[in-house]
């Protein structure tokens, strides 16, 4: 139930609060060097410059995994781009024109700033799924052998591992009992898939 409005509500938040952060550091960096507020213009500039890649890396996701590098790798490359489409706007004239280091701590202070938000954000979720909320239901099909580490790092990506099964004769029962989110299905060495 939380994975539904996760992916509805939360999500969406998350998009929107990155646009936000990007538009309002831009605004304040211009009232800061320029003592005047920025057109909606400008701002609009800003907001799709950041939606666009974002949309595409997915950096307002928090990944399922226990590396601090997965919260910062789609950040960082859309902080990236947006630099990139910031610096040619500014070259065709589509930004009001301040001076270099205006523009230089502008764009330094959005990738701290996003950064952090990234890694807080992967942070909480990370230590929500350790707890056991906020994890998907699984169904395992492969040998008991195979599945220890499997189990051992599930919390850390967020699954839990219902049930464990060897053969797939028995699949139509469990799923008629229970409800699975993912299947993850690890090769025995026997041909079960003949069967």
């Amino acid at each position: 139930m939380f994975q539904e409005r996760y992916n509805r509500i939360i999500l969406p938040f998350f998009f929107i609060l990155d646009i936000i952060v990007a538009v309002s550091l831009f605004s304040l960096g211009q009232y800061i060097y320029n003592n005047n507020f920025t057109s909606f213009v400008f701002l609009f500039y800003i907001a799709i410059f950041w939606a666009v890649p974002a949309l595409y890396f997915r950096s307002y996701r928090a990944p399922r995994g226990h590396s601090n590098r997965a919260a910062f790798k789609p950040t960082f490359f859309t902080w990236c781009v947006f630099s990139i489409f910031f610096l040619y706007s500014i070259s065709f004239g589509l930004i009001g024109s301040a001076t270099l280091i205006n523009h230089f701590l502008f764009l330094l202070s959005l990738g701290i700033v996003q950064h952090s938000v990234s890694f807080s954000r992967f942070q909480y979720f990370h230590q929500y799924r350790l707890k056991g909320k906020n994890s998907r239901r699984v169904l395992f099909i492969g040998s008991k052998n195979n599945i220890d580490k499997i189990k051992k790092d599930s919390l850390h990506y967020g699954y839990k591992i219902l049930h464990t099964i060897k053969n797939v004769n028995s699949l139509e029962d469990l799923f008629a009992k229970e409800k699975f989110d993912l299947v993850f299905l690890r090769d025995t060495g026997d041909d079960s898939s003949k069967k």
